[in-house]
């Protein structure tokens, strides 16, 4: 029994492993080779369903980091499918998303009530109180989706009138 309990947290690990190097495939080439750490109050092997639950609080989140990749929230659901990554997904108030997708580009900074990283569209889909923010250039909408691949980020209002608000920084140089 304690051999298979090891062998199964062995591949469970193995897996998030790839899981994380997956999703980092337009990030910088360091984060890749750096360890992937978690921090939560508890967590939750689910070995049948390919499902590791780590649980946090708003006060005290779970923590799933790689390099410049760190994910944060109440709870944070990773889903494997035959070792590969389906999605991950944080929940909070707020739940958090950053990464550095080139060394010559800031750090992304997302957060909002629920974040999903879809690895089969590349998009991450923030939600309820989304916030997306880079290099000074921020975005505010109910539902904003970030195209990982092509770094594309598409927002919206709500139907009951919650507008999509953004803000630039100024052009230095220019009056």
């Amino acid at each position: 029994m304690r051999r298979d309990y090891f062998a199964a947290l062995l591949s469970v690990t193995s897996g998030l492993c790839l899981l994380l190097l997956s999703a980092m495939a337009i990030a910088l080439p360091e984060d890749a080779t750096q360890p992937i750490e978690t921090e939560s109050l508890s967590s939750e092997l689910l070995l049948e369903e390919g499902i590791v639950i780590y649980h946090g609080s708003d006060a005290k989140p779970a923590t799933v980091s790689q390099g410049t990749l760190v994910i944060t929230g109440a709870e944070i659901r990773i889903v494997r499918k035959n070792e590969v990554l389906q999605s991950v997904t944080a929940s909070g108030k707020p739940a958090r998303f950053q990464q550095q997708p080139a060394a010559d580009q800031e750090l992304i900074h997302a957060s909002g009530e629920l974040i999903t990283l879809d690895n089969s569209t590349r998009v991450l889909r923030i939600e309820t109180g989304a916030e997306f923010n880079q290099a000074g250039n921020t975005m505010s909408a109910p539902h904003i989706d970030y195209n990982l691949d092509t770094r594309r980020a598409n927002a919206s209002g709500s139907a009951d009138g919650l507008p999509v608000r953004m803000s630039m920084p100024p052009t230095p140089g220019v009056p």
